[in-house]
């Protein structure tokens, strides 16, 4: 299969916002900005880093979470 320019081009485009959001995060990580973030935001870092998709979801739609708890989430219903 042969590349498109414009395929091509949406990669490098990609690749490179990718890589300058990469290194704004590194630089606000190096800054110290963790310590700031609420606790459910470091858990979804975690998460992610971790590549645990399914925990990420877990705690970016319930907004109850504060804290990772030991015990089962709360119901929906």
């Amino acid at each position: 299969m042969i590349d498109h320019p414009a395929t091509t081009y949406d990669a490098q485009v990609r690749a490179r916002h990718r890589a300058a959001a990469i290194d704004r995060i590194a630089d606000r990580f190096a800054a110290g900005v963790l310590a700031d973030l609420p606790e459910v935001f470091l858990i979804i870092v975690e998460r992610a880093l971790d590549r645990d998709m399914s925990g990420v979801c877990q705690f970016s739609r319930d907004f109850g979470y504060r804290v990772l708890s030991h015990s089962p989430p709360p119901s929906s219903s």
